[in-house]
């Protein structure tokens, strides 16, 4: 009879989810023309213009999340 994983496939799955960049938290929704808060236009675009999460936009972290590192292809 095979083992059960289920303990190991928690952790792996709680593992990964937690290593995930978070979006912001933003005080109001995204204005219908949003580039999103992780564009590189974010808080800069004219859909941005007047929005209260604007700000947040502009200093949130973009690009990939920094803590994965691809490996080398072979």
């Amino acid at each position: 009879m095979a083992p059960y994983l289920t303990s190991h496939l928690e952790f792996v799955d709680s593992a990964l989810t937690s290593a995930t960049k978070a979006a912001p938290a933003l005080v109001a929704p995204e204005p219908e023309h949003c580039p999103g808060p992780e564009s590189n236009l974010a808080g800069q675009g004219d859909a941005c213009a007047g929005c209260p999460n604007q700000a947040i936009c502009a200093s949130a972290p973009k690009g990939p999340d920094p803590t994965f590192v691809s490996s080398p292809s072979a």
